[in-house]
């Protein structure tokens, strides 16, 4: 025969074994948003990279563009 304070403690030992399996879910989603996040995280930092670095060449190429003309026109006046 159980009696109730044993009873009772089952009921709390099951809600605490239901309670230990929703955070380990949890858990387990936290951890895969967390890497999922880190990816694009370093998905953005490298988009960001090629973006500076097609900047900068863009850059590079229209003043290079721009002193040839300029060179260009100046020895046509001399």
């Amino acid at each position: 025969m159980v009696s109730e304070t044993e009873r009772r403690i089952f009921g709390l030992l099951e809600v605490v074994e239901h309670q230990q399996a929703q955070s380990g879910e949890m858990l387990q989603e936290l951890k895969r948003e967390k890497e999922t996040l880190a990816r694009e995280r370093q998905e953005q930092r490298d988009a960001h990279e090629r973006w500076r670095r097609d900047v900068r060449q863009a850059t590079q190429t229209e003043v290079r563009r721009s002193l040839e003309g300029m060179l260009a026109t100046g020895t046509e006046a001399v």
